[in-house]
């Protein structure tokens, strides 16, 4: 048994004592360094009743609340996807099609980062669900819609993991009743420094320019610059969720992607600098998922999203609080928000 990613085989047909049985095997026996727990459902058939499927969710329900890591139903057939997927929206436990698939999402250290990956879902939801879960990776991925496009892919590369029948079930949080007082989460408090020494390094690294921070704190968004500046945001969710700012004068954003690409970028090339600033955010965002995982946080980020100006930008937060951070790159300002 893996002790990371321990697998579990659930023996018999879906029934409440069945159940029970599994769940308590699962609390007696899981080791303190695993990243989820795996459920395999090769040996229970297909047949099961929808109470019986409505129990068996609630209860490792409950079992997840205890344990702290994610649960996983692997190794159904189609017919038995059908009919947990039906109900399991309710309920924060994962559906993957393969210990393979599983791997990707809940371990992914354990993996070849250069791994060729194909999504084979013909609904436009789910496939999105999972491409988003998959930001900032740096898998090779490819996308089939359809049984033909399925086919044509698979004979043309070498595919090492594909996802299919795979639901990431995330229980909803419930919404917070407005008010004045303001709400950021302990983990991006607790974690403010990796995303700001993130940031530094990369666009060091990126650049071979000097990055610096100057100060930070708690406000709102600000848009009133003298020089207007691009913008680029990507939202994230996960272990903690909001929303990363990245807020580039177009001066700067000429310098920084001329000394990346090694030749002139025009501060009047407004779509090539948007682009840029897109993939400075992108870059940066990955390192800081990557870290993150290391704490076992897991979080994940939407694509980006860039504005030619940061007006454009602040309208999407509306007054919205959360930590501002001052920036230099060689002297010239840049600037950071990140809303929770």
């Amino acid at each position: 048994m893996q002790t990371e990613l321990p697998v579990f085989i659930y023996s018999g047909r879906i029934e409440l004592r069945n159940t029970i049985s599994i769940t308590k095997e699962v609390l007696d026996t899981l080791e303190k360094n695993a990243k989820g727990v795996l459920v395999s459902m090769k040996k229970c058939g297909s047949f099961a009743t929808e109470e019986d499927i409505v129990s068996l969710c609630q209860n490792f329900e409950k079992v997840q609340k205890d344990i702290k890591v994610d649960i996983a139903f692997i190794d159904y057939s189609p017919a038995l996807f059908e009919r947990i997927k039906k109900v399991s929206g309710k309920y924060p436990i994962k559906l993957f099609n393969s210990i393979q698939t599983a791997t990707l999402f809940l371990n992914p250290k354990s993996l070849n980062e250069e791994l060729k990956i194909l999504l084979y879902e013909p609904n436009k939801a789910a496939r999105d669900s999972i491409k988003k879960a998959l930001t900032g990776s740096k898998y090779k991925l490819y996308i089939a819609k359809d049984n033909e496009s399925y086919k044509n892919i698979s004979q043309l590369e070498k595919i090492d993991i594909t996802i299919s029948q795979t639901v990431l079930n995330v229980k909803k949080a419930s919404k917070a009743k407005p008010g004045k007082k303001l709400h950021i989460s302990k983990n991006l408090v607790t974690n403010l420094p990796l995303f700001i020494d993130t940031a530094v390094e990369t666009l060091s690294m990126i650049t071979e320019l000097d990055a610096q921070k100057s100060k930070h704190g708690i406000g709102n968004f600000k848009s009133d610059f003298d020089d207007m500046p691009l913008a680029a945001l990507m939202k994230f969710s996960g272990s903690f969720s909001g929303t990363f700012f990245l807020i580039f004068p177009k001066s700067i954003a000429c310098r920084t992607l001329s000394a990346m690409m090694g030749e002139e970028i025009s501060d009047t090339d407004i779509e090539a600098l948007k682009d840029g600033v897109g993939e400075f955010c992108n870059i940066i965002t990955g390192s800081i998922k990557s870290k993150l995982q290391k704490k076992d946080l897991f979080i994940t980020f939407e694509l980006p999203k860039t504005y030619e100006n940061v007006v454009e930008a602040a309208s999407l937060v509306k007054g919205e609080e959360g930590i501002w951070i001052d920036m230099f790159l060689d002297k010239d300002p840049f600037y950071i928000f990140i809303s929770s």
